[in-house]
């Protein structure tokens, strides 16, 4: 894999400047090399050549001139002979021997070990640091006397040899003084060779760089620039061909440009419908969910009056049937707002330790009856740990996963385990259902999909647990899982940190409050005549003074005309005009000057409306409200406010 351009390495040797110098240095080193020993090597041959061919001619040369005074017997004569030839020949020594080989005179250094023998019928010879040369003096044979005389032939007469020696030390130097001349000579021919290369490699790798340059820049998305053309060769061609590129990607990128500015105007303006489209779908839904809420709870609010007011038992059953109903229609649009709720963001994780077999209880208590009931065997593992997270959360998950394998199971069972892994424990529910085909395994987690209930069968649920079940899991930051076998049973995941045994607070359930304060006040403005009607039935039956009217102002007016002052306040949040009411609440707590509780109800589940009550620090009921849960909470904000009052 090629090294990234900003972390690769510079490497000098794998450049064009050290190419070319190679190119022309080292083929130019050789041949020098090649010819310079070459040529000294001839010439120090003819060196010594030469001087083998002087040292024969002066050992002839001292032969002739040595014959008259050797045969005559002078050895004054003799030695003048040899010293004479010796200075004129510069020779290291001359020496005239007998025929036997004895030394007769001799000028200069002889030998140390003396001459060799086998010197004198050879004639010449060379060793390491002499050239030695032998020459017999003869006596010329006589002349005939007469042609047809034979009597003076006759082979010549030796008397002795005639010995010569050149030293060797001068060619050795005129061979180093040779070998360093064409060293020299050599060098500085590679030396102007290689400056020669290197400003031609200069120019070259300058030109490229600046080639690089360009290609970087446009490369980085500056395709105005250019390379500088004008050179000849290969280099020009690839100049001219980069701004062809570069014009030619130039004019890719304005065509570009234009294509995607018509397809963001576009975008823009289908994004525009789009949103328009789907604020005109969330006012609709907000509305249609508001309408829908209030006749619902003002039904939920006259059957609870009603209960109260009847004796016949065949009526009682009939109530209680509009009851269930009308509790039916209840949690589909609590989980339409659990949903809601989930989307606008305004649920916080509060996450604690706590111990994992108070949820493993709690989901034998909810579910053990329910499973028996469709004969199933519901199994929990014991869980003897803890975990860390959000408790109410992760009950509502294990929940909807307990219910959806109860719901789908016909036979069999459901269990619930537990598995540790490192710090996590992953808790897993099995059934023994219809299973999930594998390319439906993602879409389940979507709003209204029940694969098991094409008809819509709304004892099986209304499809929005999974999708419920999907948002709370990524709200912890624990990923929901889930493997299936059509036929076989489905299994649904998720890991959960493992929590600390020390760290774990203790629950405890409030004390039970006894009922409503004496002489308790409440403040009620609505817009709906029949809601206004069926909390003041309800508000009765409970003992429960209260002034309810459609506007502020004819509240305070009531209250003026009583002269008592309010315990609490209950107003709707969406009411004819411009205010709201959070507004109203506000103006209510300013003309009676005191921070009355006040508790908002709502139909509206548009996520706008659930962030500004939740910013807002209210205490939000959605409609329909169970009479239940309303007089649940009021008696506990009253009873605490009395605590605190008496404090």
């Amino acid at each position: 894999m090629p090294e990234p351009r900003a972390t690769r390495r510079r490497r000098p040797w794998n450049g064009i400047r050290f190419r070319i110098l190679s190119i022309v240095v080292i083929p130019l080193l050789f041949t020098a090399a090649t010819l310079t020993l070459f040529f000294s090597n001839r010439s120090v041959t003819a060196t010594e050549r030469e001087a083998g061919v002087r040292a024969v001619q002066a050992a002839h040369l001292l032969a002739a001139n040595a014959q008259y005074a050797l045969f005559s017997g002078e050895f004054a004569l003799l030695s003048r002979v040899v010293g004479e030839e010796r200075r004129q020949g510069s020779l290291a020594f001359a020496a005239v021997l007998s025929k036997s080989g004895e030394t007769l005179t001799w000028a200069g250094t002889l030998p140390p070990g003396g001459v060799p023998a086998r010197l004198l019928h050879e004639g010449r010879q060379t060793t390491r640091n002499m050239i030695y040369a032998a020459q017999p003096i003869r006596l010329p044979p006589p002349a005939p006397l007469a042609d047809f005389d034979r009597r003076g032939s006759g082979a010549p007469q030796t008397l002795g040899y005639a010995l010569v020696g050149i030293d060797t030390v001068p060619i050795a130097a005129y061979k180093t003084r040779t070998l360093m001349r064409a060293g020299g000579v050599m060098l500085i021919v590679l030396t102007l060779a290689a400056l020669v290369a290197w400003q031609l490699s200069t120019r070259l790798t300058q030109r490229i760089r600046g080639i690089s340059r360009a290609v970087d820049r446009i490369a980085g998305g500056e395709l105005a620039v250019r390379v500088r053309e004008g050179e000849s060769g290969e280099i020009g061609v690839l100049a001219e061909g980069i701004n062809r590129m570069a014009e030619a990607l130039q004019a890719h990128q304005a065509d570009l440009e234009v294509r995607v500015a018509h397809a963001t105007a576009r975008l823009a303006s289908e994004k525009e419908a789009a949103e328009r489209a789907n604020m005109a779908k969330s006012r609709f839904l907000a509305s249609a969910s508001h309408d829908l809420r209030q006749p619902l709870h003002a039904l939920t609010l006259f059957v609870e009056a009603l209960k109260a007011r009847i004796n016949y038992p065949e009526v009682r059953t009939l109530v209680e049937h509009i009851e269930a109903s009308a509790a039916a229609m209840e949690t589909l649009f609590n989980t339409l707002l659990d949903i809601s709720r989930l989307d606008a963001g305004v649920i916080e994780v509060k996450p604690e330790h706590f111990a994992a077999d108070r949820l493993a209880a709690r989901i034998r208590q909810q579910f053990a009856a329910l499973a028996a009931e469709k004969g199933l065997c519901l199994r929990i593992r014991p869980a003897p740990f803890h975990l860390y997270g959000d408790p109410l959360l992760l009950e509502r998950i294990l929940f909807n996963l307990v219910s959806n394998a109860i719901r789908y199971t016909e036979k069999g069972g459901v269990l619930v385990g537990w598995r540790r892994r490192s710090r996590q424990i992953r808790i897993e529910v099995w059934d023994s259902g219809l299973g999930i085909p594998q390319d439906k395994l993602e879409i389940v987690f979507q709003e209204f999909v029940q694969l098991g209930n094409p008809e819509r069968d709304r004892t099986k649920g209304l499809g929005l647990g999974l999708a419920i079940v999907s948002r709370l899991g990524r709200l912890m930051g624990c990923r929901v899982e889930v493997h299936s076998r059509p036929g076989r049973g489905s299994v649904f995941s998720l890991a959960v940190p493992l929590g600390s045994a020390e760290l774990t607070h203790e629950v405890r359930m409030p004390a039970a409050d006894a009922g409503f304060p004496a002489d308790t006040l409440v403040m009620l403005v609505d817009d709906e005549q029949a809601i206004l009607q069926g909390m003041q039935e309800l508000f009765d039956a409970w003992g429960v003074d209260l002034i309810a009217a459609q506007n502020p102002e004819d509240v305070l007016a009531t209250a003026e005309l009583a002269e008592r002052m309010p315990d609490l306040i209950l107003c709707d949040f969406r009411l004819p005009g411009a205010r709201n009411g959070i507004e109203v609440v506000n103006f209510l707590r300013e003309r009676l000057a005191s921070k009355v509780p006040a508790v908002i109800l709502t139909g509206d589940t548009a996520p706008e409306t659930i962030q500004a009550l939740s910013a807002g620090g209210f205490t939000v009921l959605h409609k329909p409200v169970r009479p239940a849960r309303l007089r649940a909470l009021l008696m506990h904000i009253l009873n605490q406010n009395k605590r605190k009052t008496a404090a």
